[in-house]
């Protein structure tokens, strides 16, 4: 019907092909979640990088789609979520309900797995960046959630990729 582009999907390689009159572009993906997926699933496909991060190692979690297609109610959980603090397991212990999102889930899972490897540490530090890529620009979602100034990437020798002026 006078189509410019056609996206299609090989469901069996995870992967999605864009064809349009100039270019072709193939990409994989590792999952597709379905708008009746549950937050704990949703979760329990990405938790590794948790415990990836609590080994010593750089995760990111990259949610990728649409404007509305729901990055936010899965990263967050529904709007006014919070996340509660309980006396059952010690100070800090935080409990999650079936409606945490991927990041309340993940700083919950990190700290259980840190504190899981019994290694009498008493004190810890974690850094976390929250960057959000909207129209082509990164946005510190730490320092400026309503988007008001654009930072900048750069690449060092030495000192690899990074975002100039980005908060931890």
């Amino acid at each position: 019907r006078g189509a410019t582009s056609v996206i299609d999907t090989a469901g069996t390689t995870n992967t999605v092909s864009i064809t349009h009159p100039s270019k072709h572009l193939q990409c994989q993906y590792d999952h597709v979640f379905s708008p009746q997926a549950s937050q704990e699933s949703i979760f329990s496909k990405v938790s590794s990088c948790a415990d990836a991060l609590a080994a010593g190692y750089n995760a990111t979690i990259f949610a990728y789609g649409q404007t509305g297609s729901g990055k936010t109610h899965t990263m967050f959980g529904p709007d006014g979520y919070q996340v509660s603090r309980s006396s059952y397991g010690g100070p800090n212990h935080a409990v999650i309900t079936k409606n945490a999102g991927v990041i309340p889930r993940s700083i919950v899972q990190i700290f259980k797995s840190l504190s899981a490897k019994g290694l009498g540490i008493t004190q810890m530090t974690v850094y976390v960046s929250f960057v959000q890529v909207y129209n082509e620009n990164l946005y510190d979602m730490l320092r400026d959630p309503r988007r008001s100034s654009a930072l900048e990437i750069h690449e060092e020798p030495g000192q690899g990729i990074y975002v100039s002026g980005l908060s931890e």
